[in-house]
C-alpha cells in the first residue's frame, strides 16, 4: 500500500478528479531536490579530467547531460506508512486532513498509463511513469558514489548514481519513508527554447499550472484507477468520523465502493488515525 497525506481540499480534489498531481521538482520543500549529488558529479568530473584527460567537448557533454537530466521532472510523493505523525502535521493540514491509501498494483487498472518499477530512463512515451522507493543518503554515502558517477560520465549508462539523482534524498527526511512517482519526459532544448520545438508538443500539452501563496507551480496529472483506492484515514483533528454520512455519500457519488462484509469486501475502508494529537 502507498499512502498519500493531504489536506481536506487536496483530498476532495484528488478523489473527484481521480488524479494525483505531480509537481515540477523545483517546487518541493527540499532545497536539495535533484541537487544533492552535484558535489559528487563535479568531483567525479574533476577526477576524470585529471586522470584520463577528458577533452573539453566530453566535459561539456557530460555537464549538459547531467544538468539537463534535472530539468522538467515531475514528482508525486507517497509514504509506506499511514501513521507518521510528522507527515500528518506537514502534509495533512496539521492532522486536519486525510490519508488516501492506494494499491499500487491497481493504479493503472483502467487507463493507458503505464507504471514501471525498472531502472529509469528519459522516455519519449508521454504515458510512462516510474515508481520507486526513495533512498536516503548520508554525506559519506554520497561521497561513495563518486566511482559510479565516473562510470556514468564515461559510459552514459544508467546506474545507481543516475537513479539517485531522481530518488536520492538527504538522510534527514528518512522518517518520511517516501515512495516517489516520477514523470520524466525527454524534452529537447533548454528552458528558453524548449517551448518552441515542435517535437516537445506532446509533452508540453500534458503540463498544467496552479498557484500557491507565493509561486506558480507546473504540474502533470496522473489519472489513477478508482479500484486502487483501498483506505481513507481521517486525521485526529478532523471533525468527521468513519461513519459520517456526508463522507460516505461523497465517496459513493464519485464512484468508490465502500467496504461491506456482505456486499463488497474489496471496497474502501474508512478509519481514523489513532493519535491523541490535538
Amino acid at each position: 500500500m502507498l499512502y498519500h497525506y493531504c489536506s481536506t481540499e487536496g483530498f476532495f480534489n484528488i478523489l473527484t478528479s481521480h488524479c494525483i498531481w505531480l509537481s515540477e521538482n523545483s517546487c518541493t520543500n527540499d532545497r536539495y531536490e535533484m541537487r544533492m549529488l552535484d558535489g559528487v558529479f563535479y568531483k567525479a568530473l574533476s577526477n576524470l579530467t585529471e586522470r584520463v584527460g577528458l577533452v573539453q567537448e566530453q566535459e561539456k557533454q557530460a555537464i549538459a547531460c547531467y544538468e539537463g537530466s534535472k530539468m522538467f521532472n515531475f514528482l508525486g510523493c507517497f509514504s509506506k506508512e499511514s501513521n507518521i505523525l510528522s507527515q500528518w502535521r506537514n502534509y495533512a493540514d496539521d492532522a486536519n486532513g486525510f490519508v488516501i491509501g492506494f494499491d499500487e498494483k491497481l493504479f493503472c487498472a483502467d487507463s493507458n498509463y503505464r507504471l514501471s518499477l525498472d531502472r529509469i530512463n528519459p522516455t519519449g512515451d508521454v504515458d510512462q511513469f516510474f515508481l520507486h522507493d526513495v533512498t536516503y543518503l548520508e554525506k559519506k554515502e554520497s561521497r561513495d558514489l563518486v566511482n559510479q558517477a565516473e562510470e556514468w560520465i564515461l559510459k552514459r549508462q544508467n546506474n545507481d548514481f543516475f537513479e539517485h539523482i531522481f530518488f536520492g534524498k538527504h538522510a534527514s527526511f528518512r522518517e518520511e519513508k517516501e515512495v516517489r512517482l516520477l514523470w520524466l519526459p525527454e524534452l529537447n532544448g533548454n528552458i528558453e527554447s524548449v517551448i518552441f520545438k515542435k517535437k516537445n508538443n506532446d509533452f508540453l500539452s500534458k503540463i498544467h499550472f496552479r498557484t500557491s501563496r507565493d509561486k506558480i507551480i507546473p504540474y502533470v496529472e496522473f489519472p489513477f484507477s478508482k479500484k486502487s483506492v483501498k483506505e481513507i484515514i481521517i486525521g485526529p483533528k478532523n471533525k468527521m468520523n468513519p461513519d459520517t454520512v456526508a463522507l460516505k455519500m461523497f465517496l459513493l457519488n464519485n464512484g468508490y465502493n465502500l467496504f461491506n462484509k456482505k456486499q463488497d469486501a474489496k471496497g474502501v475502508v474508512i478509519t481514523r488515525f489513532d493519535s491523541p494529537y490535538v
